[in-house]
């Protein structure tokens, strides 16, 4: 029983189909792109040509070959209908220089999304097999609206022994989308790889322009996002200094970034430690929200919750915190709650506590609703409160009731006329 204040192509498509299958792009038996001898490190889920194709690429390098017509030999492969050497003929493109492959792609199919999955595949396949190539295959693609994509699949996985060439090729890059493309995806890997030099690469962003400017904060605070659960001081540090000084209306935002991702892991086994953390900063210098954070508490441990509720400074004891702090723990034990409230001081909290349990005392106990609500010293929000708990309980069993709670409250002729009260006092 709740307490209440007052008493306590048809060939061609079918190749499409065969390869978003899997049936002849990616052969079963194969798991990575490099040679079981090679002392690369695989890239990615990439796998290599068989027979001839992987023959002529493992000797190419040796071989001086004159510039290949990347149209006549995909004009001379269709015609010959080896629709299955398409990819593997492909991968060979990537490695001679532009625009041989893109030369090979236009003749050999006219189907779009066929030379995008081709593109995709050689683009990656000639990475693995030598960095360089790859990436100049991708500096040589830099107008393609799918760059981005073709940057991000490639350089996802690259193995930390190609960084420097990475990076090199990186910096001789023209300040364009493929730059863009390429950086943002070195910020994701070696931001869990090497924070520092992530951070590095965001700092060295240009802030010649405000889109400069916006794209290097948006970086900046991808970063930040993209850190240990728990940011450390070193790493918190480091993005500090990135933005000293060009991005100083982004350094509390960053701040308070760290700051929530250590309080969510407190939370998890150290809710007293969050509260000493929450009165140790004021409402502005905190991501936390404390209303969540106890209304979370209160489905646990209530008592515990609300002791530690009374620790907080006056600033984070906000009315709405009262407010689902009650709700919350009315839902679990409506008359622990009511005492709780009861035993409040007057003021906000406790007129904010009222409100919490009127909201869900109103689904149960509708008429005890209706005697709270009485108690709000609002008048305006008191009478909203008692029609939405007259509304509730609408023509039910209940109703009633409430009209007889509503007609004992101490209220003027105008607020009972207002309220439609069919019982008088």
């Amino acid at each position: 029983m709740a307490i209440h204040p007052l008493r306590g192509g048809s060939s061609i498509l079918l190749i499409l189909a065969g390869w978003a299958a899997g049936s002849w792009l990616w052969s079963p038996e194969v798991k990575t792109l490099r040679e079981p001898g090679s002392s690369q490190t695989p890239a990615g889920p990439v796998v290599p040509p068989q027979g001839a194709a992987d023959s002529a690429a493992r000797n190419h390098a040796a071989q001086k070959i004159s510039p290949v017509d990347g149209k006549a030999v995909g004009l001379e492969l269709r015609a010959a209908g080896s629709e299955a050497a398409f990819r593997d003929r492909a991968r060979l493109m990537a490695l001679e220089p532009p625009p041989a492959l893109m030369d090979f792609l236009g003749a050999v199919t006219e189907l779009e999304t066929l030379r995008q999955v081709l593109l995709e595949d050689a683009v990656q396949w000639a990475y693995c097999r030598d960095p360089e190539k790859g990436l100049a295959l991708l500096s040589s693609l830099g107008g393609r609206e799918e760059i981005r994509t073709l940057t991000e699949k490639t350089l996802h996985f690259f193995p930390p022994k190609d960084l420097p060439v990475v990076m090199a090729w990186l910096r001789g890059l023209p300040e364009d989308k493929l730059k863009s493309a390429a950086r943002g995806e070195l910020v994701k890997v070696l931001a869990g790889r090497d924070f520092g030099q992530a951070v590095g690469l965001v700092a060295s962003m240009p802030a010649d322009n405000e889109e400069n400017v916006r794209e290097r904060r948006k970086e900046l605070l991808a970063l930040a996002e993209r850190g240990n659960s728990v940011m450390d001081p070193v790493k918190l540090a480091a993005l500090m200094d990135a933005s000293r000084g060009w991005l100083p209306e982004d350094l509390a935002a960053i701040s308070l970034k760290a700051e929530e991702r250590e309080i969510v892991s407190m939370q998890a086994h150290d809710r007293e430690a969050v509260v000493e953390r929450l009165a140790l900063v004021g409402d502005s210098g905190s991501a936390l929200k404390t209303e969540d954070f106890f209304s979370t508490w209160a489905k646990s441990d209530p008592i515990r919750a609300a002791q530690g509720l009374e620790k907080l400074p006056a600033d984070r004891k906000t009315p709405e915190t009262y407010r689902q702090f009650a709700a919350k723990w009315a839902e679990g034990n409506v008359g622990m709650a009511s005492q709780w409230v009861k035993d409040l001081p007057e003021g906000q909290a406790k007129q904010a506590g009222v409100l919490g349990l009127v909201g869900t005392l109103a689904a149960d106990y509708p008429a005890e609703a209706a005697i709270w609500a009485g108690t709000l010293t609002d008048e305006r929000v008191k009478l909203s409160e008692l029609r939405q708990v007259l509304a509730r309980a609408g023509s039910g069993p209940q109703a009633e009731k409430v009209q007889q709670a509503i007609a004992g409250l101490n209220l003027t002729v105008e607020q009972r006329a207002g309220l439609n009260l069919t019982t008088t006092p």
